[in-house]
């Protein structure tokens, strides 16, 4: 007979896990688990190989919610607010809809449809899409790590400092302070507090301690599973290792799975089975008196009915002390303890574990909501695991509609600004955007590559035509912040609208390209500003720059330098040509330099003289995206003799490595050229689509590649 283990969030526990641990087979063997090749997908073809990443979402995910309508998620820039089916195009509440702060910890919903979300400064009620209390007392528990709302109506907030319920009286806390872990439901209405020092199950004012002491090898509960009869599976983890321990109603049993190097990350459900989440893994977990698959096996158990029950103290909101157990409530992730070898044989609940078809490559978080499971997937948003498949929830916020901006410092970190001013950074050791907090008053506009390291261009919040540049600096801790260089207000012929792009010199002198406001909500380009860092002045190249009158100047003062006569339509900025700033503009590709604007259009050579990007290559080529196709300026002549398939190609957008190949992006795919052999690249040779509108290059050599629902990222394999 197969005894499979039903979860409580889809199904009550009616079979196997009734049975005690005293009734079942000794556990040993089992062999190690084998994991089946993960191949990473990858676009190979004559002169490229590479593993292919697909990137959605800058948000980290805090927690999910369900309603009858509505699937929330908490993130550190605000709730996103999907349909009932998680497929729409989600609503995003932030300050501007009235949360206390964008940074939003945790999220839970009603039976009666209202939702609360805990933020770093407070506390909300949501109804659907709107803020409809955005005042709501705070929870007397610390900082929030976990909401649940109960059938009754209760809501429980747990933090840094203890548990507390909310009721039509308010919130009262309950039992000694204790820092928790997470909040789970059980089937009969109950609740279990995980903490960092063992688990609770909270049964109206009973407390039952399930402590380290008292079976569990770990203290530090992880995730939680429950099932009925106060039957639970747990997550569990010590100071170095972590277990998975289930308690059978009168003992815990702790287990591991042998030569597992794996991460855990959570728990979660398919249909009546178990299943163990990790970075690229799913594992399905059952239980069976069948010797198919892996078994877990038992490190530990503890003695039977050794769990402490009482009575928890009520006391007012006002009441509040410091938890005294261990402060580390954000502990890393740690792999499942080692079984040793020559280890005791104990008896306990049989289980075995095999993977699953497919995983998360980026899981980071588990979620059970509603009956659902979500696992959140570090820049591809949410994805909901269900038994036919996954289904996808994403806000695609790193997703820019034309401009991808990439910058990488000396240490290899790559910085992405996007659309909407969110900052992101991917440490040098890592593969995954996290979201970077932007200067204080500041509005980000646009990134650059400079000297020794990235620089931001940003408007002053509240001051008029200020622009404030950055250099983004690293602390001994590896955490990244934002150090002022130089700060201007422009003098623009109107109110400055924003920064579309910024270049910095090897001098430190900054490059911006300018929009002014017009009718409305619209603006438009107005050429360039240029600022140098050791000096107040600012040189304006536009249209019209040479009427404007120059200034009377007293006996012995120097004229300042005159700005340009160039089109004010600027689109990309490369620096890399010595002396020279080269633009790209629907006239055809500009160079400043010499104190002149020299503008290369049809009558230069460019081939349908509307340029969308350039790019300055190597041994100083200089690469035009044109209308009619890739070409090149070199030696005082235009090039625009390419391969029919490159022309055909039409490449939008160029890039340029480090060992100085050319790279290209466009509607028909991509291009590459390494100085000697063209190749043109779409669906066939493995990209996951054809049609892209901008491409990038960091200082890992990955390309990063900007299509009209994703950002591909392409990995060097050698």
């Amino acid at each position: 007979m197969k005894r499979t283990f039903p979860l409580a969030s889809l199904s009550p526990f009616l079979i196997g896990l009734a049975v005690a641990s005293s009734g079942c087979a000794l556990f040993g063997g089992g062999g190690a688990l084998t994991l089946p090749p993960v191949t990473a997908p990858t676009v190979t073809a004559p002169g490229i190989s590479r593993t292919i990443t697909t990137l959605t979402d800058l948000d980290t995910v805090r927690d999910v919610s369900v309603s009858v309508a509505h699937v929330y998620v908490a993130t550190d820039n605000g709730v996103l607010v999907y349909d009932g089916e998680g497929e729409s195009v989600p609503t995003r509440l932030t300050t501007a809809e009235g949360l206390p702060s964008n940074d939003v910890l945790a999220i839970t919903s009603a039976t009666g449809g209202v939702t609360t979300a805990a933020t770093s400064e407070g506390l909300v009620e949501l109804e659907n899409t709107q803020v409809s209390n955005p005042v709501v007392p705070p929870a007397p528990v610390g900082d929030v790590v976990a909401l649940h709302s109960s059938d009754d109506g209760t809501t429980f907030a747990c933090g840094t400092e203890g548990l507390a319920k909310r009721d039509g009286s308010g919130w009262s806390r309950v039992g000694e302070p204790s820092r928790c872990t997470g909040l789970f439901g059980t089937p009969e209405g109950h609740l279990y507090v995980g903490t960092t020092r063992g688990l609770l199950y909270l049964e109206g004012d009973i407390v039952r301690e399930h402590a380290r002491g008292r079976g569990l090898a770990g203290a530090y509960i992880r995730d939680v599973v429950p099932g009925r009869d106060g039957k639970v599976f747990a997550l569990a983890s010590s100071p170095t290792e972590s277990f998975l321990a289930y308690y059978d109603g009168e003992r815990w049993v702790n287990y591991t799975i042998d030569e597992f190097d794996r991460l855990p990350v959570g728990l979660g459900t398919s249909g009546a089975d178990m299943v163990l989440v990790t970075a690229g893994y799913h594992f399905k977990i059952e239980a069976t008196d069948q010797f198919s698959g892996v078994r877990l096996k038992v490190l530990s158990r503890g003695e039977p009915h050794s769990i402490r029950s009482y009575r928890a103290r009520i006391t007012p909101a006002s009441d509040v002390r410091a938890a005294s157990d261990d402060p580390d409530s954000t502990r890393p992730l740690s792999r499942l303890a080692p079984y040793p070898a020559n280890h005791p044989s104990y008896a306990g609940q049989r289980f075995v574990i095999s993977p699953l078809e497919s995983g998360t490559p980026g899981a980071y978080l588990v979620k059970r909501a509603g009956g659902r499971v979500f696992v959140a997937d570090r820049n591809r948003g949410v994805l909901e695991i269900t038994q036919a498949g996954k289904r996808a929830l994403r806000s695609r916020d790193l997703v820019a509609t034309k401009d991808l901006q990439i910058a990488s410092d000396t240490g290899q970190n790559t910085f992405i600004l996007t659309e909407r001013g969110g900052l992101g950074i991917m440490r040098a050791n890592s593969d995954g955007f996290v979201r970077l907090a932007a200067p204080e008053g500041a509005s980000p506009q646009a990134l650059a590559t400079g000297p020794n390291g990235v620089y931001l261009a940003a408007l002053v919040n509240d001051q008029p035509n200020v622009v404030r540049v950055y250099k983004a600096e690293r602390a001994a801790n590896g955490s990244a912040s934002w150090a002022p260089h130089l700060e201007r207000t422009l003098s623009i012929g109107g109110t400055l609208a924003g920064v579309a792009f910024v270049g910095v010199a090897d001098d430190l002198t900054v490059w911006a390209g300018v929009r002014v406001q017009t009718e409305g909500d619209a603006s438009r380009m107005r050429g360039l500003a240029v600022m140098n860092p050791n000096n107040d002045d600012v040189l304006y190249h536009f249209r019209g720059a040479a009427q404007v009158p120059m200034p009377e100047l007293a006996e012995g003062e120097i004229a300042p330098p005159r700005g340009l006569e160039m089109p004010d339509e600027v689109e990309t900025i490369d620096l890399g040509e010595s002396g020279m700033a080269w633009f790209a503009s629907i006239y055809g590709g500009i160079r400043i330099g010499n104190s002149q604007a020299v503008v290369f259009g049809e009558a230069r050579g460019v081939r349908g003289e509307v340029v969308s990007d350039v790019a300055v290559g190597d041994q100083g080529r200089i690469w035009f995206a044109a209308a009619e196709g890739p070409g090149y300026y070199f030696n005082n002549a235009m090039e625009f003799r390419m391969p029919e398939a490159v022309r055909s190609a039409r490449p939008v957008a160029l890039a340029v490595d480090q060992r100085g190949d050319l790279w290209g992006a466009g509607p028909n795919g991509m291009v590459h050229y390494d100085g000697a052999n063209w190749n043109v690249y779409g669906e066939a040779a493995g990209l996951p689509a054809s049609e892209y509108v901008d491409i990038e290059v960091d200082g890992k050599q990955r390309l990063f590649v900007l299509g009209s629902d994703r950002v591909v990222m392409l990995s060097p394999t050698e």
